[in-house]
């Protein structure tokens, strides 16, 4: 009809009679034969399928489009297969530059992390230690015990402040991360949430385990440090279990925990309105990753947050 003429590029008498394959690259017309076959062996009335493809316009760009088929019967015959197509180039286009815009974003504010976190550690810190020492050696010639006492005091503060900040730079950027890669990260933030917490925390690995690309471990740990904040923040939880299983095609990561839980089904599409941030940034950096995130909560009983994401690129 006219509609896929204009869609294409071509006359209507152009097409007529013409071979798919004019229109349709091969992957594309793999996957509509393969659904074309689902929906044939579904021997179902209402039986239908939504997926995209790509076809060819006759200037040789690209136009996305999104089908959906579904089988028609009439009485006595072979059945039909009507298939609805839907321009969604622009849309996807544009759905690419937000995408790429956020990722953009994420890069600057890491890298901003990474600053900030190398300038407390070997700035901040190290002029607080000096001082500590120099009060330190002030309170060991000094003779007065009470004078003593104030400088001795004045030097656990300062050595408690230079510790939070160590652990602030920590926070911010584990050195770990960076030169041992995603699991010794992810050990290190087991290890620092249970210290803190006193949440019991259990750390196993699965799989072949392996170093995958840079930015895809940075965004793997943000969504596990999330997520464990999480049960420290909200849960009530007394023990949690990380287990991570990476191998060549994909990255799994589970944060269980056992505590209080809470009604899934109140957790609308809606996150940031609803003021559940958290939830709302694993989302993000999973979806920016072509992952999938789960999560299952039962009241009492806790609740188990699930992220998956491909390694094909990596």
């Amino acid at each position: 009809n006219q509609a896929i003429a204009d869609l294409t590029g071509y006359e209507i008498d152009m097409l007529q009679g013409k071979n798919i394959s004019l229109i349709m690259p091969t992957q594309s017309l793999s996957s509509v034969v393969e659904k074309q076959k689902d929906l044939l062996n579904s021997n179902c009335d209402t039986a239908s399928n939504r997926y995209e493809i790509i076809l060819l316009h006759k200037d040789g760009t690209n136009r996305i489009v999104e089908v959906v088929t579904a089988l028609l019967y009439i009485e006595g015959e072979q059945p039909i297969i009507q298939a609805i197509i839907r321009d969604v180039t622009e849309q996807r286009k544009a759905h690419e530059q937000i995408k790429a815009y956020a990722n953009q974003i994420t890069q600057v504010q890491e890298e901003e992390r990474k600053r900030i976190a190398r300038e407390l550690h070997d700035e901040t810190i190290q002029d607080l230690i000096v001082l500590s020492r120099e009060i330190d050696d002030l309170a060991n010639k000094e003779k007065s015990n009470k004078k003593k006492s104030i400088l001795n005091n004045w030097w656990q503060r300062i050595t408690d402040i230079a510790e939070g900040i160590r652990r602030l730079s920590q926070d911010l950027r584990p050195p770990s991360l960076d030169r041992l890669g995603l699991i010794s990260g992810l050990k290190w933030l087991s290890s620092d949430v249970e210290k803190r917490s006193g949440i019991a925390v259990e750390f196993k690995t699965l799989g072949t385990i392996q170093r995958v690309a840079p930015e895809t471990e940075l965004l793997l740990f943000r969504i596990a440090q999330e997520a464990l904040t999480n049960v420290w923040r909200h849960s009530q939880a007394t023990s949690i279990e990380v287990q991570v299983q990476i191998d060549e095609k994909k990255a799994m990561i589970t944060v269980k925990d056992n505590g209080i839980g809470f009604d899934i089904s109140t957790a609308g599409s809606d996150l940031i309105g609803e003021g559940r941030l958290g939830l709302a940034g694993m989302r993000e950096r999973t979806q920016m990753l072509g992952g999938v995130l789960g999560i299952k909560s039962e009241l009492g009983v806790g609740t188990t947050v699930t992220f998956e994401v491909p390694l094909l690129d990596s």
